[in-house]
């Protein structure tokens, strides 16, 4: 049976009409902050549901969000999305998390949740999908309907108009200056696509080359990695692409992974072909993913600041205008051998 707005006010000692003012955010001056946050408390423990169709007929805010995310995610988007909607619950907002297959018109699907309300959109990385040829247009389109009606929006990643995005350069550069420091000139960054921040960043070590060279001399070129769904997956991903990049470039001393599952999947191989990792050649990734953090070698890497993240993009996610917001992750570089022991 609904919870209903007299329940609610018999457990907080309130009037229905003042219950009402606080759960549907009007104006009301007649209650403390604090007051209010414990209504709201009540509500949510009782199990109260809102009934958007009223709202949206008489015009009232909804507060709610949807979170688009495009197909399988890293464990660390995956947990930053559920950072944000903590956070969103927390300011009184209910959540839509919305996923947008790869190859699907989008357009329909934010415009079916613009019409149950939903005011403000977080869009984690390229939901517009289709080919590179017309990804443009479709991301011009998405956010003309948005603009039309209205709606607020974020972007998390690099973004022509509002973006929270993370800021790589830091890392890469203290991990490639690391590398040369140690004796490992030679290095191979692994990386998905053309033109990508990490790419970015790694360029400006070296700004005496131009970006063609930077990735024939020191990339590794991967495909698309978003298929993979479990940690084991990527781990044999990271076996096989290590093995394919010694045999075309042996004198390599220096790996930059994908991430730190696939620093281990490197780590598995280099130990299966007599080499030392951390010592024959050094290793880093991306996330501090605990698994590479305790394997026994050291693999350097980048710990990214979810909860600025977070933060930065419930709070964007309200506002409008040009937004362009870098956070840089925590930089963790290991000279010693790693050990839960």
């Amino acid at each position: 049976m609904a919870v209903t707005l007299r329940q609610i006010a018999d457990v907080a000692g309130l009037s229905i009409s003042a219950v009402s003012q606080i759960i549907n955010n009007r104006e009301c001056n007649f209650c403390s902050d604090a007051r209010k946050k414990e209504v709201i408390q009540i509500a949510r423990e009782l199990g109260y549901k809102q009934k958007f169709a009223d709202k949206i007929k008489r015009g009232d805010i909804t507060r709610t969000v949807a979170v688009l995310k495009r197909g399988n995610l890293t464990m660390e988007v995956n947990n930053l999305i559920m950072l944000m909607l903590n956070r969103f619950e927390q300011i009184g907002y209910s959540c839509y998390v919305v996923n947008c297959p790869p190859d699907s018109d989008i357009v329909p699907r934010v415009q079916d949740l613009i019409d149950r309300g939903v005011e403000r959109f977080v869009l984690m990385g390229a939901v517009w999908g289709g080919k590179d040829s017309d990804a443009g247009e479709r991301y011009r389109s998405l956010i003309a309907l948005l603009k039309k009606n209205r709606r607020t929006y974020v972007d998390y990643g690099d973004s022509k108009y509002r973006g929270v995005m993370q800021d790589f350069a830091p890392a890469v550069q203290a991990t490639v200056k690391f590398f040369i420091e140690h004796g490992a000139a030679n290095i191979k960054m692994m990386l998905p696509d053309e033109g990508s921040n990490r790419e970015k960043a790694l360029c400006s070590c070296f700004p005496e080359l131009t970006a063609r060279e930077v990735r024939e001399k020191y990339i590794f070129p991967q495909k698309e990695i978003f298929s993979l769904e479990t940690i084991d997956d990527i781990v044999r991903a990271g076996y096989q692409e290590t093995g394919k990049l010694l045999a075309r470039y042996p004198e390599t001393r220096a790996i930059y992974f994908l991430s730190d599952q696939f620093a281990l999947g490197g780590v598995h191989y280099l130990n299966d072909h007599g080499l030392i990792p951390g010592k024959d050649i050094l290793l880093a990734g991306f996330n501090d993913f605990p698994g590479a953090r305790y394997c026994g070698y050291p693999i350097s890497t980048a710990a990214h600041d979810l909860d600025a993240l977070a933060a930065a993009l419930v709070e964007e996610s309200g506002k409008s205008g040009e937004c362009h917001i870098k956070i840089a992750p925590k930089i963790i570089l290991r000279e010693k051998q790693m050990s839960l022991f």
